[in-house]
């Protein structure tokens, strides 16, 4: 029988900015490594922004969680794509429509950065704060 430690147990701050390949597959890898986690800080891109599979990978793997915040950059270049990255803070605002992240106190907010006068990107930004700890055991 084999038994797999993780191996970064007194882990409890992460802050990534994740590569452009980074997968929800990989992201469990890592946060079974991490299992006493309290403050995830993630800059990732906007095919990592689906409020259901972050529920379902922080339920599973992050119970100890107090602090979350995901910055989903998108720079633009037309206004279809604008309106596209738009319409996916829509749909994961109405995936947010559960217990598990309302009792979490989520907030989301879509920014626009200018780097100049034609230059600028948006960004989507989802938090949370949990105000009392429950832990499973």
């Amino acid at each position: 029988m084999m038994v797999l430690t993780p191996i970064m147990p007194n882990c409890i701050r992460l802050h990534l900015n994740l590569p452009l390949h980074m997968s929800f597959k990989h992201i469990k890898k890592l946060l079974t490594q991490t299992p006493n986690l309290q403050y995830l800080i993630l800059f990732g891109q906007k095919h990592l922004l689906k409020a259901k599979r972050w529920e379902k990978l922080l339920s599973l793997n992050c119970p100890r969680l107090l602090k979350f915040k995901f910055t989903c950059a998108n720079y633009i270049y037309d206004e279809n794509y604008q309106y596209n990255f738009r319409q996916l803070l829509d749909t994961f605002e109405e995936d947010c429509e559960t217990s598990f992240w309302m009792e979490r106190n989520i907030t989301t907010s879509y920014l626009k950065i200018p780097f100049s006068d034609d230059d600028y990107r948006r960004d989507i930004v989802v938090k949370f704060h949990v105000n009392k700890v429950l832990y499973k055991y």
